[in-house]
């Protein structure tokens, strides 16, 4: 067995997923690693190639070489590694690792969620592409020596999985939009112990006491250099932004929300191409947020289809445009939402001894009832999900049945939410192309034919 069929065979499973540097992202790489070689529906000769997406190629080496030993972890010393031993062992063979570590594939790309000209460079550079897999480092980050296995300068061990370049991608099964950041800038440690000991498990749901960056922006997108190490807090608040004609970004809202709506449209073209031909949907886009609940719940109802029709269409993408456009049947992908519960990430810096103060308090909340309460990242990667047509599940409480004027107020604030969002969306490319950045991604000409700029494409 060497590298799977890319191009012809849909015995693979292609996942993408932002924010793979952070714990959720690199514990929900992990997670379906196992459950894809776990399930019992999983055929032996099928492939999971998972696309990691971080802000920085030197994350992306990380996490490959992180999730690699995992990957070896779960193959040659976990349940299943045993199970596979004795049925070889009863079949007369003998179990070899190596096969099951070449159906995982990992691929590496970045982008800046915050910069909309890195969002469609990205989404260019998968449809019409190729992609391919960063060295391996050491577990610490630092490169290896020259002529290393997992590197470049040695060819050898492709068979297992690196040194992968030049692989073009025919369509993506999921979408897991996890990348994000909470715009903090530390902690009000006073206020912080006065709310857990007066009301431990509101304190740790929903946490005042810690400090927020109101009011960040986004650098102008007109000028916009990626942040060095260390910069992630320094973003300027409104006040302090440097005076231009460009319309404020907020910064938390692009990096959580707006970078992935713009992503998702532009990866409509690989998302709606059916994994065969019998598929009746396409591919799944899972977002990992609140924040965009309205917007998935509302997604598949018919009084909101007109809105809607723009984001799903195809042909209204800039990728579609630059690449040869398909003649199979395509298929509209579904949205889903999905939250990991509340779990100790270390997207919030802490010190050694508060990390462990952090957890215990989260332990002593999950005593006293709080459930949802993780300690362990990869145990929240394992997250509830939500089908847009069905009604929601609360990991607390029982459904909620809604009544049918409640209903409908919610379809018409769906429709209002989709509305804005093609609005800011159509926005913010004709903003780009009209200080010629976009031309520069993708080298395409206008797409969206508005009669009005619209006056703004987002609010800080």
């Amino acid at each position: 067995m060497g590298l799977p069929p890319w191009e012809t065979s849909d015995s693979q499973h292609f996942t993408f997923i932002t924010g793979a540097n952070s714990g959720l992202g690199h514990s929900i790489a992990a997670r379906l690693i196992e459950e894809f070689l776990n399930s019992p529906d999983t055929p032996s000769n099928k492939h999971l190639i998972l696309i990691l997406c971080t802000p920085h190629s030197a994350q992306n080496s990380i996490r490959h070489t992180r999730l690699r030993a995992h990957l070896r972890k779960v193959a040659e010393y976990s349940e299943l590694a045993t199970t596979l031993r004795k049925k070889a062992k009863a079949q007369g063979t003998a179990y070899k690792w190596e096969d099951t570590v070449r159906r995982v594939h990992f691929l590496g790309v970045e982008a800046d969620l915050c910069d909309l000209k890195s969002v469609y460079a990205l989404a260019d550079r998968l449809v019409n592409g190729t992609v391919g897999s960063p060295d391996a480092t050491t577990m610490e980050g630092r490169p290896l020596p020259h002529g290393s296995p997992g590197t470049a300068s040695y060819s050898e061990d492709i068979s297992l999985g690196w040194g992968l370049h030049g692989i073009r991608i025919p369509r993506l099964d999921s979408v897991i939009l996890n990348a994000g950041h909470g715009g903090w800038l530390g902690v009000d440690y006073l206020l912080a112990t006065k709310t857990i000991l007066l009301d431990l498990k509101d304190s740790v749901t929903w946490p005042a006491f810690k400090i927020s960056n109101q009011g960040a922006l986004t650098r102008p997108q007109s000028t916009y250099k990626a942040a060095q190490k260390g910069d992630e807090e320094k973003q300027p608040l409104l006040s302090e932004q440097e005076q231009t004609d460009e319309p404020p970004l907020g910064e938390v809202f692009c990096s959580n929300v707006f970078g992935h709506y713009i992503l998702t449209h532009e990866l409509m073209p690989l998302l709606s191409r059916p994994a065969s031909e019998s598929a009746t949907s396409g591919g799944k886009i899972i977002w990992i947020k609140r924040l965009i609940d309205l917007l998935a719940f509302t997604s598949e109802l018919p009084s909101v289809s007109r809105d809607v029709a723009s984001y799903f269409d195809t042909k209204a993408t800039v990728t579609v445009k630059a690449s040869t456009e398909t003649k199979e049947a395509l298929v509209k992908p579904r949205v889903f939402v999905a939250h990991p519960g509340i779990f100790a990430s270390d997207i919030l810096p802490l010190n050694f001894i508060l990390v462990i103060i952090y957890k215990f308090v989260f332990l002593v909340a999950r005593w006293f009832g709080k459930r949802a309460m993780r300690t362990n990242v990869l145990a929240g990667a394992g997250m509830a999900r939500w089908d847009p047509s069905k009604r929601c599940t609360n990991r607390e409480e029982e459904h909620v049945d809604l009544t049918k004027e409640a209903r409908e107020d919610f379809e018409i604030l769906g429709g209002q939410c989709w509305r804005e969002m093609e609005r800011l969306r159509g926005s913010g490319r004709v903003f780009l192309e009209s200080r010629g950045r976009s031309d520069d991604v993708l080298g395409v000409g206008n797409l969206y034919n508005y009669n009005q700029r619209p006056s703004n494409f987002a609010v800080a």
